[in-house]
């Protein structure tokens, strides 16, 4: 009798002294306001895509369990012989459609800026675009996560040059799939 009873006293002396972690704290990570995502090709280019619509660093804040808005800016520079200037801004929103353990699936709306200079040839160009996306979001950890948006991309195409007498604009649309297999890493705060 008396074993059964410091047994038993063990038993819940450990339960009272134990971690208090939950499996459902790691599985449904959402209660993280603030979402900051990179595309992974600006890590590892052979083996991720990249794409002309996606955007250097993305933000995501989560206004309630269902809907979060969201931002991007990108900025690329370089000085070899045809030289460029290029940066743009997106805003959106997106709602979430169902959250399974470890995933989060959305969808929303995204509208993308950009501006274009090439120095070389002294032309710019002017986009503005809009589009729904599907985004998919795996949790590797509750501050982690790789997720995709592909996304339906209607854009108007402006392009001023410079250095023509003549008509100096040209105007076209663009339309398709883009960010298609683009992987994000984000970081969850």
């Amino acid at each position: 009798m008396k074993h059964l009873i410091v047994l038993l006293s063990v038993l819940f002396t450990s339960f009272g002294f134990s971690q208090d972690v939950n499996d459902t704290d790691f599985f449904f990570p959402r209660q993280h306001k603030h979402q900051i995502g990179i595309g992974a090709s600006e890590f590892v280019k052979v083996v991720f895509n990249s794409d002309e619509s996606a955007y250097t660093i993305d933000y995501r804040y989560k206004l309630n369990t269902d809907y979060s808005l969201r931002f991007g800016v990108s900025y690329f520079s370089d000085n070899d012989e045809n030289a460029s200037t290029e940066a743009g801004i997106k805003v959106g929103i997106d709602k979430n459609i169902k959250l399974l353990k470890k995933w989060e699936f959305y969808y929303g709306v995204d509208i993308l800026t950009r501006y274009e200079k090439f120095r070389s040839s002294n032309r710019e160009a002017y986009k503005i675009g809009a589009g729904p996306i599907l985004g998919i979001a795996y949790y590797i950890s509750p501050n982690f996560s790789l997720s995709i948006e592909p996304l339906f991309l209607i854009q108007y195409n402006l392009f001023v040059d410079n250095d023509t007498f003549g008509d100096k604009t040209n105007e076209s649309f663009k339309v398709g799939f883009r960010k298609v297999g683009l992987v994000n890493l984000n970081f969850h705060f």
